[in-house]
């Protein structure tokens, strides 16, 4: 995976997993934590948190000089917000 697409693929997935967590909390303060929607929005919650887990723990990509950890261009990216 290149830079850019790494860096591409951190804001989707980072955009899902802010998304699901909303909508679980919607959710538990309108005091349906309960039920097939609840079931579902959890399982959403748990999928992003999984695909975030599996790219910042994925292989070592190229960035400037050397290789950097995927975590190192998580944190650089995070300091470009």
């Amino acid at each position: 995976m290149t830079t850019d697409g790494f860096k591409d693929e951190v804001r989707l997935v980072r955009q899902e997993l802010t998304t699901a967590m909303a909508t679980v909390m919607d959710l538990a303060r309108a005091g349906k934590a309960f039920g097939g929607e609840w079931d579902t929005a959890v399982e959403r919650e748990r999928k992003a948190h999984k695909k975030l887990r599996q790219l910042l723990n994925g292989p070592l990509v190229s960035f400037g000089k050397g290789n950097h950890s995927q975590r190192t261009l998580l944190r650089n990216l995070h300091r470009q917000s």
